[in-house]
């Protein structure tokens, strides 16, 4: 919880929890240490991708994005055939209850099972959605995000910061007052990719080493759409 010193108008974040635990929000010349604010750029910067290693991070998504597509086809073809067999299944259960005399507490009983089925494949297709089908499109949005990802979180809209913050730490993230040093569970596999990149000897990167494909969260998936001031 964020609040303010009014006589210094110096803002200091509070923990709901812990006694007594606050942090400066801005690092200032009299601040015991950095502010949240500060550290946050700083984590951020970290995992920002470097010039020299944006060809090998491209490549990688390409694969990534092309591994996805593929995944994805497969699953919903699946799907698809599924509900085939369920429609048809209720066609030939209507069929029985017209002309053969099923009975009807039986009819009724089937045909739920059929519906719900229905049902259920309907919503998983639903969520799959469509393809990437503008690849490039969707790497570059990739690749400006996560080479700028400390600046764009330096605008002053805290829509841009809250949605920011999802999309590299999607499961959240808590700071260590004392050692004034931010915690996470999870981090966004494709600022996970690109720390990872920086890591790797620039001699390394240059031969192109494969690196293991990346799960299927990313950033194309949770584009945010960032004001084009400042840009």
């Amino acid at each position: 919880m964020i609040n303010e010193v009014k006589r210094k108008k110096l803002h200091y974040y509070k923990c709901q929890i812990c006694k007594d635990a606050t942090i400066n929000a801005e690092t200032k010349a009299k601040s015991k240490g950095k502010g949240a604010n500060n550290l946050f750029k700083e984590l951020l910067e970290g995992y920002e991708l470097k010039d020299n290693v944006v060809e090998p991070f491209i490549a990688q998504l390409n694969n990534t994005y092309k591994a996805l597509n593929f995944e994805k086809t497969n699953e919903v073809e699946y799907i698809k055939k599924e509900l085939d067999k369920q429609n048809e299944g209720l066609k030939t259960l209507n069929r029985k209850y017209v002309y053969e005399g099923l009975d009807k507490g039986m009819y009724e009983e089937f045909k739920k099972e059929h519906l719900d089925k229905i049902h259920e494949l309907n919503g998983k297709l639903e969520k799959f959605g469509g393809k990437i089908s503008n690849l490039e499109k969707h790497i570059d949005i990739s690749l400006d995000l996560v080479k700028n990802i400390s600046k764009y979180w330096g605008f002053d809209s805290l829509e841009i910061k809250k949605r920011i913050q999802e999309t590299v730490f999607p499961d959240g993230l808590v700071i260590d007052i004392k050692n004034r040093a931010y915690l996470t569970k999870k981090v966004n596999s494709v600022f996970e990719l690109s720390k990872e990149l920086t890591r790797v000897p620039e001699d390394v990167n240059e031969k192109r080493q494969p690196i293991s494909l990346l799960p299927s969260c990313s950033v194309a998936r949770g584009r945010i759409e960032l004001p084009t001031s400042g840009l």
